[in-house]
């Protein structure tokens, strides 16, 4: 799976982009403020519906431009899939092989896609819900009914919170309780069984890649393994409706990463912690490689920022290997050295300035 050929209309500075990429390794070089995260960001809005740098889209669209279209040429087990993205204040268009796409969900997964970019270590030096981010990505595209029990979980959850700001009878809150802890449960099974079959991946890419050892990752289920769901939704509802919201369950999930039986936030370096987060990011892409045979495209904002000399060639020949398209960005093409690169794998160089993205011939 990969994009073949890639427009871009009015986002941010990029006027208009026309290329056909690598399917395997792509490096966009220019210098900072050029479009190449903008370059990025397009791909991500093909992938997810929405950019990874705002919220706004007002922020996206190109200054005193109304709208802004991207248009993508998928391969797809051999066959060629054209997706259309189309944005602006008041308008959302997504088109999938010229039908309009049921959800963006749809768009996840026909184009599994992985954002390595600056800040990684955040994901483990926040909150919870970054980390269940990060690994329900995984679980989505491994598993084909996650995202239905997950929405169905959301939305009986929801309905009970409700219940629980309103300060109804008993009986009204807990009529919830039965379907919720049947999702909770589901969703549960689904996130143990994936973290077991992807850390035996994180553990032998974090030991032979980056030599980083004495490193743990676990699941935290949301509330105590010592009790059923059903058991702690019973013994809370007290401290619930004194809050107004469900204290406990799948929605409280974690994923806890520890170094020497600490908390590795605390423990490893900012740069660490980095590695850490790709290390993971390539194992889900080598399980998801491994179990479903679905190729990721990954976007690597800034590659020398995030890793050293040394690690470069091992991340960009281990994520080839998985037979991933590549879209990585430098502001100088030095940087990227290509030398070891597998013999059997394409590479393509494109140079931003000013807005405009062109091909560098080899």
């Amino acid at each position: 799976m990969s994009i073949e050929k890639l427009q871009i209309t009015q986002l941010r500075n990029l006027g208009w982009v026309d290329i056909s990429p690598s399917a395997d390794l792509n490096i966009i070089f220019g210098l900072n403020g050029s479009g190449k995260s903008s370059l990025l960001e397009a791909i991500y809005l093909l992938a997810h519906g929405r950019s990874f740098r705002s919220n706004n889209i007002r922020n996206i669209v190109s200054r005193d431009k109304k709208h802004l279209v991207v248009f993508s040429e998928l391969i797809l087990n051999y066959i060629k899939v054209p997706i259309g993205i189309e944005r602006g204040v008041g308008l959302s268009r997504t088109r999938i092989a010229g039908k309009n796409a049921a959800s963006l969900a749809e768009l996840a997964s026909l184009l599994p896609l992985q954002f390595i970019g600056p800040d990684l270590q955040k994901s483990i030096e926040a909150g919870p819900k970054e980390r269940r981010t990060l690994l329900d990505w995984g679980v989505f595209h491994v598993e084909h009914s996650f995202y239905h029990c997950w929405l169905s979980y959301k939305k009986l959850l929801k309905q009970r919170n409700s219940a629980l700001r309103q300060r109804k009878q008993h009986q009204t809150i807990t009529c919830w309780d039965s379907e919720l802890v049947k999702a909770g449960n589901r969703l549960n099974n689904y996130r143990e069984e994936y973290v077991q079959a992807l850390l035996p991946y994180v553990d032998k890419l974090l030991g032979e890649m980056f030599s980083l050892t004495n490193i743990s990752c676990s699941f935290h289920q949301g509330w105590s393994e010592e009790r059923s769901f059903a058991e702690v939704l019973q013994r809370t509802l007290s401290s619930d409706i004194k809050k107004g919201f469900t204290g406990y369950g799948p929605h409280r999930a974690d994923l806890i990463f520890k170094y020497l039986g600490c908390a590795a936030a605390d423990q490893l370096s900012r740069g660490q912690l980095k590695l850490l987060v790709i290390a993971f990011k390539l194992a889900q892409v080598q399980l998801l490689q491994s179990t479903r045979s679905k190729c990721c495209i990954i976007l690597m904002d800034d590659l020398p920022a995030e890793l050293d000399v040394e690690n470069r060639s091992r991340v960009l020949n281990t994520l080839l290997e998985s037979n991933a398209q590549l879209f990585v960005t430098t502001t100088e093409r030095r940087l990227i050295d290509c030398s070891e690169l597998a013999n059997d794998k394409d590479k393509k160089v494109f140079h931003v300035e000013h807005g405009q993205v062109v091909e560098v011939v080899q």
